[in-house]
């Protein structure tokens, strides 16, 4: 069985700032899905959700069918201007109900981590040029293999998503983004697409 429940319109903005990322999005509804007899229940994303980068030059945006008829979803990105919007690429993603989350760039890079679905994936980063080229992609066994630490560690020491053990965050002026697997920082290099382990 599943329901529809209603939500008001949450808004936000991606925000990079004194390497800080803030990961806004818009969404309307949500829906929940579940068994008339009990069992899991699974939370399904809003049919369209949006995500800004920090000025509002790029919007991408991630829409769904009506009641996720299909479990997945197109993607576009647009560039904005002045109130009007040009369509810059667009595709159907692999991603089951989409991303779990996604940042973008005022260059238009889009970086999209996880799945909705909150188990391990084969798209547990995956990096698009502003051509909507793919850049890279990782599964959450590549990070494990680049972080030195193994899957089911990952996921004990989680706490957002299957794998991240802290938000990601950026550096701008180095155009990175620092992500944490098991409590190890990685940082993605936002041009190359590339993941290396910092520390020990």
């Amino acid at each position: 069985m599943s329901s529809r429940l209603p939500a008001p319109l949450v808004s936000g903005l991606l925000a990079i700032a004194g390497g800080a990322i803030l990961v806004g999005t818009i969404m309307i509804g949500t829906i929940v899905v579940g068994a008339a007899s009990g069992g899991d229940v699974k939370v399904l994303p809003p049919v369209k959700r949006e995500f800004l980068s920090p000025s509002g030059s790029h919007v991408f945006e991630v829409s769904g069918t009506a009641g996720w008829k299909s479990p997945y979803a197109h993607a576009e990105l647009f560039s904005t201007s002045r109130g009007s919007r040009r369509s810059l690429w667009s595709k159907d993603l692999p991603h089951r109900f989409g991303p779990g989350s996604a940042i973008v760039s005022d260059t238009g890079r889009v970086l999209l981590i996880d799945e909705w679905l909150k188990t391990p994936s084969p798209y547990a980063v995956v990096l698009f040029a502003e051509t909507g080229t793919e850049v890279a992609r990782y599964s959450m066994q590549d990070i494990a293999q680049v972080s030195g630490v193994p899957s089911s560690k990952l996921v004990t020491t989680a706490r957002f998503g299957p794998w991240m053990s802290a938000l990601p965050r950026a550096e701008v002026s180095r155009n990175t983004v620092i992500l944490e697997a098991g409590n190890v920082r990685l940082e993605l290099n936002l041009d190359s697409g590339r993941i290396v382990r910092k520390g020990t």
